[in-house]
């Protein structure tokens, strides 16, 4: 698991103001669209910008940073927060790696490039939101360690988790997809009946799930 490091000349005298972070966000999140690379939908999106704001998390987890659109917003929207993300792609880590120095926040966010499942058994520290956005066929096994993860009070938010219409069945699916979609089904089903938390599910666009813990 390696982690990016950012020397201090990387760090702007003056810290942007939410709005500017915001507004460095918004126009990532277009370019991100414009080109395909995989990136919250707009609904989605504005959900959780506002659940972090009401939530004003001191540590926020994302698992699948992309190019960090996601990860900048979400420290737009939490002034105090740090971000811990976790990429696989190599490419995209180091896209993100630029993106959080051209937006002034390089100092707010600590990067690990490598596998979700090795860093999370590595962290203990607690987070109070965690967006978890990675390998959909993970959501199941990944979800206990999660819920350990997350303060009492504190919000998992699960992206995609109706995977293209795959799993209400909108979407006639193939055989290859299969082992997501039968994770997918457990995560749903495990979050919806976890006693611990309180669950919000939307299915809006590819559908979120909203966790708070008791």
């Amino acid at each position: 698991m390696k982690q990016a490091l950012h020397s201090q000349s990387e760090i702007p005298l003056a810290p942007p103001t939410q709005a500017q972070l915001r507004a460095f966000a918004d126009r990532l999140y277009e370019e991100n669209t414009a080109r395909g690379v995989e990136t919250l939908r707009k609904r989605t999106r504005e959900e959780i910008f506002s659940v972090i704001s009401a939530l004003n998390p001191a540590r926020i987890l994302e698992i699948g940073t992309a190019e960090g659109a996601s990860g900048i917003g979400m420290l737009s929207a939490a002034p105090n927060a740090t971000l811990t993300t976790v990429e696989l792609c190599e490419e995209r880590f180091l896209a993100a790696k630029n993106n959080f120095r051209a937006a002034g926040i390089a100092s707010r966010v600590t990067q690990l490039f490598g596998d979700a499942r090795e860093a999370l058994l590595m962290m203990e520290r607690p987070f109070d939101f965690i967006l978890l956005d990675g390998p959909k066929g993970m959501y199941a096994e990944f979800y206990p360690i999660l819920k350990n993860l997350l303060t009492p009070g504190g919000v998992l938010a699960a992206d995609d988790v109706l995977f293209h219409g795959y799993i209400t069945g909108e979407t006639p699916y193939r055989t290859k997809h299969g082992a997501i979609i039968r994770s997918l089904r457990t995560f749903i089903e495990t979050a919806q009946t976890d006693t611990d938390m309180t669950c919000r599910f939307f299915e809006e666009e590819d559908g979120l799930i909203l966790l708070t813990k008791k």
